[in-house]
């Protein structure tokens, strides 16, 4: 409903950079949780958030993209400078073969008992020995005390000229549900805040 959406929107703010670097350009992206809590927040399996970063050149051509998302399959690509906010959990080592199933991310919320990855963007007060000891740490990414926020950075073709970001939300992964439920498809509705720079724009 609306009032979902409308706090959904509030949940980060997203802001772009274009800037030389040598003899290229490059685009920093800047994603601020503006929430109480880990963004996104909520169960595992499902739940993600990743940028969307479009640039395009003089005469409005696509020159560069990174997390494109295929809305037909339900695939997200990752790409080598994708940013996906999520958390994977998983079977250990020891538990796994107690299981005779395989080590490593799982979707057996239920049977995981260990944590993979956990990038997802801290809240206000963010410490990490605040967050370990509630057994919340981050994993496989890195966040100082007091940061709750996160840089991307991306290398874009000189013929660049503005760039378009898009920070997505999503409530459930074609992969969850078909693990799941066996589903083909995802159905749902995308949630999406955007920002844009032109490079050179307000420079004499």
């Amino acid at each position: 409903d609306e009032p979902v959406k409308m706090h959904q929107l509030m949940a980060a703010t997203l802001d772009v950079v274009m800037e030389p670097v040598a003899d290229s350009l490059r685009a920093v992206i800047t994603v601020t949780n503006r929430t109480g809590h880990k963004l996104p927040t909520g169960y595992p399996e499902g739940r993600r958030m990743w940028l969307n970063v479009q640039a395009f050149d003089e005469a409005d051509n696509l020159v560069f993209e990174s997390g494109h998302y295929d809305p037909a399959t339900g695939e997200l690509a990752h790409d080598a400078q994708a940013a996906i906010y999520h958390i994977e959990g998983g079977l250990s080592p020891g538990l796994a073969a107690a299981l005779g199933l395989p080590a490593g991310p799982s979707f057996h919320f239920v049977l995981n008992d260990t944590t993979y990855l956990d990038n997802r963007i801290p809240p206000r007060g963010f410490t990490n020995a605040a967050f370990a000891a509630i057994q919340s740490p981050v994993v496989g990414h890195a966040y100082a005390d007091g940061q709750y926020w996160d840089d991307t950075a991306y290398a874009l073709p000189n013929s660049a000229k503005t760039v378009h970001a898009r920070l997505y939300y999503q409530a459930n992964t074609s992969l969850r549900l078909s693990a799941s439920v066996g589903a083909e498809e995802n159905n749902f509705v995308l949630q999406q805040m955007q920002s844009e720079a032109i490079y050179g724009a307000g420079v004499s």
